[in-house]
């Protein structure tokens, strides 16, 4: 099993004026991950990049499309970390 630990770094903006409410911005990092997929933005994402990262160690990227992950549901991406031994923390 491989554990790919995130950071939880979102932050609240702050909005310009009095009349708008702040919006949260999920902001998720990891020092286990590959340094090319930067700052995952949802929950999610933090599960397919740790997915690329072991396919880019396992030079196996030419043969799967990273962007299909965008399109899968959540399901099923958890389903496929679990078939790769992958685990993902959030912190």
């Amino acid at each position: 099993m491989k554990k790919f630990t995130f950071t939880n770094d979102s932050w609240w903006d702050s909005p310009g004026c009095s009349c708008c409410e702040a919006s949260l911005m999920e902001a998720y990092n990891s020092e286990d991950t590959d340094p090319s997929l930067g700052t995952a933005h949802y929950k999610l994402e933090c599960y397919i990049q740790a997915i690329i990262t072991v396919l880019l160690k396992r030079n196996d990227s030419c043969y799967f499309d990273p962007e299909a992950l965008y399109l899968m549901e959540e399901d099923e991406i958890k389903d496929l970390c679990a078939s790769m031994g992958i685990e993902v923390e959030i912190e």
